[in-house]
């Protein structure tokens, strides 16, 4: 019995110790696996994908500029037909509305920018170079107005003037702050003028002339023959001599 009870005692031990060792163990082991899985997280080959809603969207692509074609410029008849559409529009339009310009800015068909520019240029242009309106200059470049040509004008409103007559009462101003007032001559100023418009103007028919000449017309062959043609010259006559 006392073999017994001590075989018994020492495999009790035995079975304790290797309790404890696998015990130890598996602290081990889950130790090291807690020390691994931050690295994992931190590997560059495990990266977390990025997700589809918050990848950014690639914009899209512009589709290539075309250039539109040249369009050529118009002829005389139709700047001629566009002409007599546009002069009846104004008119129209002026007649309809006459408190249209009240604000002192011109009265501008809603079509001219569409139809009438691409042909006859500007507006403002158009009424200056036309003889059926007039245009009347305001204080600042910006206003001005278009009336019909031989109506009254507004009280107090100027006709538009053309650039070298604003020139020119420039030039009268500049002469005026140069000269001392016992100096300053109107007919001095006058004279100058003169003298700056003193240009040569050949006649018409030289003109023409000049033209015929410098394209080479033909003349008359006859006549080009006997103007060329030289006159024989006279051989003096020999002198006898007498015989002795």
């Amino acid at each position: 019995l006392g073999s017994s009870q001590s075989s018994g005692s020492q495999r009790g031990a035995v079975a304790k110790g290797v309790s404890r060792e696998m015990f130890h163990l598996k602290k081990k082991k889950k130790a090291e696996a807690a020390a691994e899985e931050p690295a994992a997280k931190q590997s560059p080959k495990q990266s977390p994908q990025a997700s589809p809603k918050l990848a950014p969207k690639a914009a899209p692509t512009a589709p290539p500029k075309v250039k539109a074609a040249a369009t050529p410029p118009p002829d005389e008849a139709q700047v001629k037909e566009a002409t007599k559409k546009a002069i009846a529009m104004i008119k129209k339009g002026l007649a309809a509305d006459p408190k249209a310009q009240e604000s002192g800015h011109p009265f501008i068909p809603k079509e001219w920018a569409a139809t009438m520019k691409p042909i006859l240029g500007s507006y403002r242009r158009f009424v200056e170079r036309c003889s059926a309106f007039q245009l009347c200059q305001g204080d600042p470049p910006a206003k001005w107005t278009v009336h019909l040509a031989g109506t009254a004008l507004p009280a107090g409103s100027v006709l538009s003037q053309k650039k070298w007559e604003a020139a020119l009462r420039a030039a009268w101003q500049k002469y005026l702050q140069e000269t001392p007032r016992e100096e300053r001559d109107p007919e001095e100023f006058a004279s100058y003028t003169k003298l700056v418009s003193a240009v040569k103007v050949a006649p018409e028919k030289e003109k023409k002339k000049d033209a015929a000449a410098e394209k080479g017309q033909k003349r008359n062959p006859s006549e080009e023959a006997g103007k060329t043609q030289k006159a024989p010259e006279e051989k003096p006559a020999k002198k006898k001599l007498k015989k002795d």
